[in-house]
């Protein structure tokens, strides 16, 4: 099965802390809530009304370990390209 490959249009990040409730104890657990604005890989929906591509949104909530990781594998990904670009 071939990879999809698709573009990132846009990236936001925000970081969130849990509150304690009563079912729940855990309380002051650091996320980063990341949304990724994707061209949409559908070539039925490549084009929005306006001519700009359409984009789909990715959601993730990600510990702080988990998010540096991927920060680090955008790093690895972006100097590949620029080294395959030249």
């Amino acid at each position: 099965m071939a990879a999809t490959v698709s573009q990132l249009v846009d990236m936001r990040c925000v970081l969130g802390i849990t509150a304690a409730s009563k079912g729940q104890r855990s309380d002051g657990t650091i996320f980063v809530n990341v949304q990724l604005d994707v061209a949409s890989s559908s070539s039925s929906a490549s084009q929005q009304e306006d001519g700009s591509a359409a984009t789909e949104t990715v959601v993730l909530e990600l510990t702080i370990p988990q998010f540096y990781n991927m920060l680090s594998e955008f790093e690895e990904a972006k100097m590949a390209l620029r080294t395959a670009d030249h």
